[in-house]
């Protein structure tokens, strides 16, 4: 598995590779995207829409994300539960032998 700062390095050059693709692509597109409502009339260009349209795509996902994310909250607790149990016993056969061998009740 790779380690965090080196995933977080990979992940900044990939993030400047696609910032470079999309400059790429938005420079060489002359494309417009007009959009009409009978007293009005905006022309934009492509790559605009497609910066301004990514949030507004994004905005309901991240909605939906947050409202459904509360139902696994309690298999997430049990999970965390049962390993604070099994390190806590672990703790607990470690030192055995030493609180046998110096005496000590627990």
């Amino acid at each position: 598995m790779i380690s965090r700062p080196i995933r977080w390095v990979l992940w900044l050059l990939g993030m400047a590779a696609f910032a470079v693709a999309v400059a790429l692509a938005g420079r060489h597109g002359s494309g417009y995207v007009v959009m009409v409502a009978p007293p009005f009339r905006v022309e934009m260009s492509v790559m605009m829409f497609v910066i301004l349209a990514w949030p507004v795509l994004r905005w309901p996902i991240g909605l939906i994300r947050l409202a459904v994310a509360p139902y696994g909250l309690p298999r997430q607790l049990k999970k965390c539960h049962a390993e604070q149990e099994r390190a806590k016993s672990a703790r607990c056969r470690f030192c055995e032998p030493g609180a046998a061998f110096f005496g000590a009740v627990s």
